[in-house]
């Protein structure tokens, strides 16, 4: 296995970071770790880099794995990533945790409430769904669907939709 996690990130914290399972083909395999997450870049900050490696994972099945023996090793670096900040990085997944914890379908759609938690919101008319507005909140980077008929919300998708 082979991760990067930001550094300081506490356990009640979602995980920013990116992690992928390595075959080893070779005594010596070199590997690029793909740090995007969701699609994005990492926000910029200090990671914790490790590698990690035990027979019992499947050396029985891999004969170039069979001689490796267990490792693991760890070493700080820093990302430049996406520009975004650490900081910014860690105030969004709490609030898109919040989200999907804690907003229930069929939730009455409040300005003020959701504006409170969330922060300001662009709306705009859903181009693909009948009797859908969205409402984008750019600090949770999450969109809400609300059906203005009923005035509740009916689902939320990561990102801004178009």
């Amino acid at each position: 296995m082979a991760d990067v996690t930001l550094a300081g990130l506490r356990d009640d914290e979602t995980w920013i970071g990116a992690q992928e399972r390595i075959t080893l083909s070779q005594p010596t395999t070199v590997f690029v770790l793909d740090a995007t997450q969701n699609g994005k870049m990492l926000p910029a900050g200090n990671y914790l880099a490790e590698v990690s490696y035990h027979k019992r994972w499947g050396a029985d099945k891999n004969p170039a794995a069979r001689e490796v023996p267990d490792l693991n090793a760890n070493q700080v670096i820093k990302l430049g990533g996406s520009g975004e900040t650490a900081s910014h990085a860690r105030n969004t997944a709490a609030l898109q945790r919040w989200v999907m914890g804690e907003m229930d379908y069929g939730r009455r759609w409040s300005d003020g409430d959701l504006r409170a938690k969330l922060g300001n919101f662009e709306r705009y008319e859903s181009p693909n769904a009948v009797n859908s507005v969205i409402y984008y909140f750019p600090d949770a980077d999450l969109s809400l669907f609300v059906d203005p008929r009923r005035g509740k919300v009916f689902t939320f998708k990561l990102g801004r939709v178009s």
